[in-house]
């Protein structure tokens, strides 16, 4: 007799299980059309992280020449020369090789005067491997920094450690 029984209070609730998934679908279903589901990618670009880490760019214009970024790159490849001695010092060769690498996002912390930086350009197409071993002493104007740098709390801190420096409020709110 318990054997029937369980079987069918196994039968009830599958029933109600199925009533409630159903419920589910039929709210889904009446109202997607309040929702944006799908993005049509190239037409309407999603926003970017402001952390996000997209192609390294080095201006050659605020660039000391220090090698710091050289040395703390862990795949070496940031090959760097530099001309003149103390504040007078710059760069006479720049690249970094692509192929290598890995937007770890090390040499950027470590630039003194912030001439490193990512982008948010992710969309790069290389034709060939040679094309990947970038001059950066060719370009004469820098690509914009992304928007959101400002507001990224100091040092990406992450964690318990972390902090965020909340803006002074303004007196003309008060």
């Amino acid at each position: 007799m318990k054997a029937v029984q369980r079987y069918f209070k196994e039968v009830v609730d599958a029933f109600v299980t199925v009533l409630i998934g159903m419920y589910v679908t039929g709210r889904e279903f009446v109202d997607h059309k309040n929702r944006v589901v799908t993005q049509e990618y190239p037409k309407e670009p999603s926003p970017l992280p402001p952390r996000f880490r997209g192609m390294l760019f080095n201006d050659v214009n605020k660039c000391i020449a220090c090698f710091l970024c050289a040395k703390e790159c862990p795949v070496d490849c940031i090959e760097l020369t530099g001309v003149g001695k103390g504040k007078a010092r710059r760069p006479d060769t720049f690249t970094i090789d692509f192929n290598k690498c890995m937007w770890c996002n090390l040499c950027v912390e470590v630039c003194p005067v912030e001439s490193l930086y990512m982008t948010h350009e992710f969309e790069v197409i290389f034709r060939n491997r040679r094309d990947l071993f970038v001059d950066f002493m060719k370009y004469q104007q820098a690509p914009p920094r992304p928007i959101a740098e400002e507001i990224v709390p100091e040092k990406q801190w992450v964690g318990p450690q972390a902090r965020v420096e909340t803006p002074p409020p303004d007196s003309e709110e008060a």
